[in-house]
């Protein structure tokens, strides 16, 4: 870790100088916060703590947490922070990006993974770990790297300002059980992939809820050859172009189909009063025409004399 304030960190109201003495007072507490006073780039041997923890900024200032490959070893938490490490691999453990997380710019994107990396030494995990991310730009996987499998079942939300691209399996990788990926309004999302190249997930879906914003234009259940999983997209306000973008489903569900009748999205009262009034007015103008087509029939000996027919 590179030379920060004396007293860059604080856990339960005490001061620390280094990360290392940081998550040993939170272990010690058994859960909490280390909380941000001064700009961090955690090395190599730093590691993440092995109890539940969030990290956030103090008062003064949002601060930067900076790292390369990281792993959890417990569930983890970013809050208020400026957030530039390249990589966690969850481990089954969950991982949340709360609020006002800021993510730099940076060519190499910013993923989490809910599984092992590809040189763990469990390469198999049983586990149901959960990946929230509300604010920030992220590239999700419900599985690990390449070669490993998480035996469990994956929840990958993605809400509030937040931008993700997501995948349900890696490449080569395995999830045995169901990856559940949800999008809520407002939030963003750039690209869903369930299955990648030769990886795996046992059961898929994808559920939208609001009016999420849909970036990209690759939406697509697998590409593996077979179409697989269920975009659910019952709860959603999506217009014909956007529901055209998903493919290879095995299923997938719209707001005007048979299957979500009792689920179809109640429109704000505003829009359904415009909606109500467009009609209205539409039946109108018909009533209107029929009249002037009638009229016009009646002068004319030869009713393909008219311009109305």
């Amino acid at each position: 870790m590179k030379a920060v304030g004396k007293e860059a960190f604080e856990v339960n109201g005490s001061k620390y100088g280094t990360w290392k003495e940081a998550v040993s007072a939170l272990e010690k507490a058994g859960s909490g916060e280390i909380i941000l006073r001064d700009d961090v780039e955690l090395q190599e041997k730093d590691e993440f703590p092995s109890v539940s923890c969030t990290i956030r900024s103090g008062d003064e200032r949002k601060c930067k947490i900076k790292g390369g490959v990281m792993e959890a070893k417990a569930d983890i938490a970013f809050e208020n922070v400026v957030y530039d490490v390249r990589r966690i691999y969850g481990n089954g453990h969950s991982v949340t990006i709360g609020t006002d997380v800021e993510t730099t710019f940076s060519f190499m994107k910013r993923s989490i993974f809910a599984g092992a990396a590809y040189d763990a030494e469990e390469k198999e995990i049983t586990a149901n770990p959960v990946i929230s991310v509300e604010s920030g730009k992220f590239v999700l996987y419900g599985s690990g790297s390449g070669g490993t499998t998480l035996k469990g079942n994956v929840e990958i939300r993605v809400k509030g300002t937040a931008e993700a691209e997501v995948a349900g399996a890696y490449m080569n990788s395995t999830v045995d059980g169901k990856v559940t990926v949800t999008v809520e309004d407002q939030a963003s999302l750039s690209e869903f992939l369930g299955e990648q190249n030769k990886g795996s997930a046992k059961e898929l879906e994808l559920i939208l809820m609001g009016s999420p914003k849909l970036d990209g234009r690759t939406f697509r259940g697998t590409v593996n050859g077979t179409p697989k999983g269920t975009s659910n997209l019952r709860q959603a306000s999506l217009s014909p172009e956007q529901v055209e973008k998903f493919k290879d489903f095995a299923e997938i569900l719209k707001a005007d189909s048979p299957a979500a009748e009792e689920n179809i999205l109640t429109k704000p009262a505003v829009e359904a009063e415009t909606e109500a009034m467009e009609k209205e007015k539409a039946a109108e103008e018909a009533v209107a025409i029929e009249k002037m087509i009638a009229e016009s029939v009646s002068n004319f000996s030869d009713p393909e004399e008219s311009d109305f027919l």
